[in-house]
């Protein structure tokens, strides 16, 4: 038994020779005690055999360090194996988490990032250790481990892709070899199978999903040989389909309406319906065709259309006579004759043919004019070129195309399957370049016509009210308003087929916008210049000296031209509001407004205010604004115009001096007395204004005008002949008189005249009471007796002048009136 290491030992303690002093024999038999007992009895004798106190005491305190050492040791020790142990379970559950995620890997998904972000969270863990010597020797470790295991991993990988690969291709081969057998014998069995060999060509795209680049040339591989197939099959389905073609008349004979053989017919059936089913509505199951660009077209319709198309190229395309690009409605035409000649056909048989597939959703005349727009297209876009070098050309060639728009959208109800059609014209106004080129053109055009529809050396009866073009009862418009609504609807008529709102919006503030805009300023500037009574557009409008059209009915046909084109153009614009196709585009104005998506290329400013207020008010609702707010300034001014033209016929009339003539008429001749010779020019002038503006005003607008005529003619003489003079019983008479013939000339164009002039009747009523010196009821003397007697209520006096006639003025107009007689207070 090997001696026992026990704390305190001479040959291992911590006190040395020189401090205790043994016998060398002594010492020597002390190390050979071989366990704890022996130890501690032999140590027992030498303390016993100790003399000196100091040095056992000094023994005593190495041994208690050297206990303190060992304790110390033992806690490390333990500390250390507890912080062994969890290292050794983190690293367990480490091990374990990455054997579940390369697992995963392997089995269930073909992530790379996967092994790359557990790499990554392995070097994050080395970067924490402390030791850097450790850190560099853990981290090659682990690094190396984790590089082979993902090598391993892309290996296993590209195994996988290469077994999946060599699967692919076999199967491809299976099911072409099955394809071209039944080719030979059934057509629609062959068909069914590479539909079937689609399908496993679409799912196997999708396995391929997440794979390594390298694997695309595998797909480019399959969909090269289905490719191939598919020209296999088509190059036997079509000729078959052909030769079917043929057999029924294909075209001429069913153009003709010459009906085919029966079994012609149901065999051409047969192998239309056999090439349909292959048409797919999902784009990614199409079939590739090599020579179909528009793969949702139907197969059988495109072979249809190869000889129209063919004949098409040779008169329209080819140096031919009638391949003219100045002539699109030829070939236009053309294509309209070739859709009505075989509409029915389309409509009938083969509709029913098609109704029959999976493809009964489908229209079959449609789908044959989709396949004629085609060539139509592309003589379009060969064309297009030498267009834009004659502007009047491409505005022709445009022009025509929307009218063979129009005509295949409402004739023929013409709309591709589920798809937007923009028409033949988006083909020639697609671009930005062309669209503007052609609005730029459309736009100098129609300013040309609106600069000759006002123009009076061009177009001399311009201003001239047309009679005939409205009611009798209506306000008349001028030639030029009448031809200013005719160019805005013709306008429309341009850009009512555009699709686009973009372009329509830019055409209506471009062109219409601007039309309206410049026909309101120029009638405003002929406000303005009559209004100042000088101006050379006044001259332009009525080719008269200016002196001629301001005064009398010739400055009320002046006004009434440019009142009758105001009120005509405004009734337009209300109508124009009403119309669907200007509701749409306002909607879209507002719509558009508000995401901020409208960029107005004209800055003029009228043009602009029209939408600024896109939630408020209509499309034409600014602009129709502009013609009311002028059509009340010229209705005032009409208003201003017969007042003055009747002041100055009147001034003669105001300065009658004789009204106080003391010769007194008879009663018989009281009212059948001459009119005052300085009435008749009042009179005639009255007449003739009434009377032109009865013509051309509606009769609302004349009654209202004439009511207040009747009240400034009312006031004038009012202020100017009753105020101002006295009478005597013959001028209160022959001034009554002269009121009445004014009232019967106003009476040709109103009824009761006189009910718009009361105040003036009552003033007549009592101007022309009989003398004082007659023994009347109706007398001066016995009306002034009871009006100016004070002990009679205001009521009484009242009820008395209604009696004799007097129903509008009051108490205090009525003396002063009286008091106009000369004779009224005569005995």
């Amino acid at each position: 038994m090997d001696p026992v290491h026990i704390p305190g030992a001479w040959q291992y303690g911590w006190i040395s020779k020189e401090n205790i002093s043994f016998e060398a024999e002594e010492q020597d038999k002390m190390q050979e005690c071989s366990n704890i007992e022996e130890h501690l009895e032999e140590v027992n004798a030498r303390l016993k055999a100790l003399s000196n106190t100091d040095e056992i005491e000094q023994w005593i305190e190495s041994l208690e360090k050297e206990l303190e050492i060992l304790e110390e040791e033992e806690k490390k020790t333990i500390s250390e194996t507890i912080y062994a142990k969890e290292n050794i379970q983190e690293d367990r559950k480490k091990l374990e988490r990455y054997r579940k995620a390369i697992e995963e890997c392997i089995k269930e998904e073909r992530k790379e990032g996967k092994i790359g972000e557990i790499f990554l969270e392995k070097e994050g863990e080395i970067g924490s250790k402390k030791d850097r010597e450790e850190q560099r020797k853990t981290e090659n470790q682990e690094t190396a481990f984790f590089m082979r295991l993902y090598a391993s991993i892309k290996l296993l990988w590209r195994l996988e892709d290469a077994k999946g690969c060599l699967t692919t291709l076999i199967g491809l081969e299976k099911r072409s070899d099955e394809v071209k057998k039944y080719l030979e014998t059934d057509e629609k069995r062959a068909l069914k199978v590479y539909q079937e060999l689609i399908e496993w060509k679409n799912d196997t795209k999708k396995s391929y999903k997440g794979r390594e680049q390298g694997l695309t040339h595998v797909e480019a591989f399959i969909r090269t040989k289905i490719h191939d197939l598919w020209g296999e099959m088509e190059k036997r389905l079509c000729r078959d389909f052909r030769g079917h073609l043929e057999k029924i008349g294909w075209p001429d004979k069913i153009k003709k309406g010459i009906v085919p053989d029966p079994n012609c017919f149901q065999r051409f059936r047969m192998s239309f319906q056999t090439l349909l089913t292959q048409h797919q509505e999902d784009k990614d199951k199409r079939i590739m065709c090599a020579n179909v660009k528009h793969q949702d077209i139907l197969l059988p319709f495109l072979i249809m259309s190869d000889p129209l198309n063919v004949q098409f190229r040779y008169h329209f395309m080819e140096k031919r006579k009638t391949n003219r690009i100045d002539k699109p409605e030829w070939f236009y035409t053309y294509i309209l004759d070739t859709i009505s000649s075989f509409a029915d056909f389309f409509c009938i048989e083969i509709q029913n043919i098609i109704n029959e597939t999976t493809e009964n959703d489908r229209n079959s005349l449609n789908e044959f004019i989709t396949c004629l727009l085609k060539i139509l297209e592309e003589k379009i876009q060969e064309s297009l070129e030498f267009l834009l070098m004659d502007v009047h050309l491409f505005s022709h060639f445009v022009h025509e195309t929307i009218k063979f728009d129009n005509v295949l959208e409402h004739d023929f109800g013409y709309f591709p399957h589920k798809s937007q059609w923009d028409g033949i014209v988006n083909i020639v106004l697609g671009k930005p370049e062309t669209f503007t080129a052609w609005v730029e053109l459309e736009k100098k055009f129609s300013i040309e016509q609106f600069q000759n529809i006002i123009d009076l050396t061009i177009s001399p009866d311009a201003w001239n009210l047309d009679y005939d073009s409205v009611d009798e009862s209506e306000t008349k418009p001028t030639v030029s308003s009448l031809r200013i609504k005719n160019l805005i609807e013709g306008i429309t008529e341009q850009y009512h087929s555009l699709k686009d709102f973009d372009q329509k919006s830019i055409f209506f503030t471009e062109i219409q916008s601007h039309i309206l805009h410049s026909y309101y300023e120029r009638l405003k500037s002929a406000t303005d210049a009559f209004e100042v009574t000088f101006s050379r557009i006044i001259k332009a409008v009525s080719m008269t000296k200016t002196d001629e059209i301001i005064h009398g009915a010739k400055g009320l046909e002046t006004l009434c031209r440019i009142y009758g084109s105001c009120i005509f153009i405004e009734s337009c614009l209300f109508d124009w509001d009403d119309d669907i196709f200007f509701l749409e585009l306002w909607q879209g104005f507002i719509s558009n407004t508000k995401e901020n998506k409208i960029v107005h290329r004209n800055t003029d400013l009228g043009n602009a205010n029209i939408l600024q207020e896109p939630n408020q008010g209509s499309l034409f609702s600014e602009v129709s604004s502009l013609y009311f707010n002028l059509h009340n300034r010229i209705e005032k001014l009409i208003i201003r115009h017969l007042e003055r033209e009747i002041k100055e016929e009147l001034r003669p009339y105001f300065k009658i001096n004789t009204w106080s003539s003391s010769e007194c008429p008879s009663s018989s001749m009281a009212m059948s007395c001459p009119v005052s010779i300085q009435m008749v020019d009042v009179l005639t002038l009255t007449d003739s204004m009434l009377n032109f503006l009865k013509k051309a005003l509606s009769y609302l607008t004349f009654l209202r005008i004439y009511k207040q005529f009747s009240l400034n003619i009312e006031n004038l003489l009012w202020n100017k002949v009753i105020l101002k003079n006295t009478f005597s019983a013959r001028g209160g008479t022959q001034f009554t008189r002269d009121i009445w013939e004014l009232w019967t000339t106003c009476s040709k164009y109103v009824e009761k005249p006189e009910q718009n002039m009361k105040r003036l009747e009552d003033a007549c009523t009592l101007l022309s009471l009989h003398s004082s010196n007659d023994n009347h009821i109706k007398s001066i003397s016995s009306v002034g007796a009871i009006v100016f007697d004070l002990y009679k209520s205001p009521e009484e006096k009242t009820q008395y002048l209604k009696e004799i006639g007097v129903k509008c003025i009051n108490i205090a107009e009525t003396r002063n009136i009286l008091q106009r007689r000369i004779d009224c207070w005569a005995q």
